[in-house]
């Protein structure tokens, strides 16, 4: 496996634990059922996927130009 395999992998990976906090927050404060929903659920997790896929790529690029100088 190369290391951009196992980045990406990373990635998504965080983006599923940082939900694990906000369905947590939602039992602890008890909010209303709608907002368990499991589309919104999904839409986020893809986001939070999406925005750590992006930060990953921007990172890989940046080090690989800097090992180019």
């Amino acid at each position: 496996m190369n290391i951009e395999f196992k980045s990406r992998i990373f990635a998504v990976t965080m983006a599923l634990l940082m939900m694990l906090p906000v369905i947590l927050l939602a039992f602890v404060l008890d909010l209303p059922y709608k907002f368990l929903q499991w589309e919104i659920i999904t839409a986020f997790v893809c986001f939070l996927a999406i925005v750590c896929l992006v930060v990953d790529w921007a990172l890989s690029r940046r080090r690989f130009e800097n090992k180019e100088q």
